[in-house]
């Protein structure tokens, strides 16, 4: 029987994981812990056993993470104590005989944004992959690699097998026990201030580009990956942890693009002046203008080669109708006042 440590259950990502690998792996024991007891109900209607704890609550972690044949992190991609107390607990696994614990760490595009601040396109851009070349080229000042260095290396010296998965942003409806939408949406609208200002953004030209997978596809990519970490039982795996990195996206877009759906969506809401969007500077861009201002150009290669085939090429209108409905819902926001 397996053991899985699922982190992110109630959430967007590891709670649509969490219904599609019990679905498809119903013999697996999973435990999730979770920080509400109100939600208990949902995880467990999902299949999964929770535990009450926060993810600042990092003894309890490695001591499940210890019990756990594979762990799931789908909850922070920069909480670098979270994942210590992860591989703390792995490591422990190992040395009291039980072999080598896998870890599946979710990481995101922003590891790979330029330093741009002009909302421009560079035609010299380095496109990343996920060739070991690349990987082993991070450095920890990046986004998201304080965590998938160490686990990395932690794997390179034996004491976990390592598989981190890297999406770009990630859309479409969610099919978790708690919450089903995207994060990124919200971000966009709250962070350049769209509804107070009545108008779309973008920076610059808005040539630069990033990238996107629907969460469905995105979850395919999970399943796959976990597929391996099954296969591969307690033994210590011999390829290279920085083999193990996995870029996920499917969709290639540049931010005035992105910028257009969005105010044709809140255009079509009464919530901003006019269907185009308009350029900015970067200071006047709010918040988030830190994310819309930079590149993140990344290629898939080794999911493609594990035979992943995603299915969304682009953003279908009721799809980003739906995720842009779900902000505003949550943002309490859904008509002009």
């Amino acid at each position: 029987m397996v053991n899985v440590l699922l982190l992110g259950a109630t959430g967007y990502i590891g709670g649509s994981l969490l219904v599609s690998l019990k679905k498809a792996y119903s013999e697996v024991v999973i435990t999730a812990l979770v920080r509400s007891e109100s939600d208990f109900p949902a995880i467990r209607a999902a299949g999964a056993a929770p535990v009450r704890g926060s993810f600042s609550d990092h003894d309890p972690i490695a001591d499940l993470s210890a019990s756990a044949d594979i762990v799931v992190n789908a909850a922070d991609s920069d909480d670098v104590a979270l994942a210590s107390a992860i591989l703390r607990g792995l490591r422990r696994r190992k040395e009291e005989g039980r072999g080598v614990g896998a870890f599946i760490q979710t990481s995101g595009g922003a590891v790979f944004m330029d330093d741009r601040m002009d909302g421009k396109y560079d035609p010299n851009l380095k496109i990343w992959t996920d060739t070991e070349e690349d990987i082993r080229s991070l450095t920890t000042k990046m986004p998201h690699a304080q965590v998938d260095i160490p686990i990395m290396k932690a794997s390179e010296e034996g004491h976990v097998n390592s598989f981190i998965i890297c999406p770009p942003i990630v859309f479409g409806r969610g099919s978790g026990p708690v919450k089903r939408e995207s994060v990124f949406f919200k971000l966009v609208l709250a962070g350049a201030n769209i509804l107070e200002r009545k108008e779309m953004v973008y920076i610059g030209e808005g040539s630069n580009v990033n990238g996107a997978v629907h969460i469905d596809d995105l979850v395919e990519a999970y399943h796959l990956i976990f597929k391996l970490a099954l296969a591969t039982g307690p033994g210590l795996l011999a390829s290279s942890p920085y083999s193990r990195y996995y870029v996920a996206g499917s969709i290639r877009v540049d931010w005035k693009t992105l910028a257009t759906i969005f105010a044709t969506e809140l255009h079509k809401r009464g919530l901003i002046k006019s269907p185009v969007p308009v350029s900015v500077s970067y200071e006047d861009a709010g918040s988030f203008n830190w994310y819309m201002a930079k590149n993140t150009a990344m290629r898939n290669g080794r999911i493609l080669e594990l035979g992943w085939t995603p299915k969304h090429a682009d953003f279908s209108e009721d799809t980003f109708a739906h995720d842009v409905d779900a902000a505003l819902k949550e943002m309490n926001a859904s008509t002009v006042s």
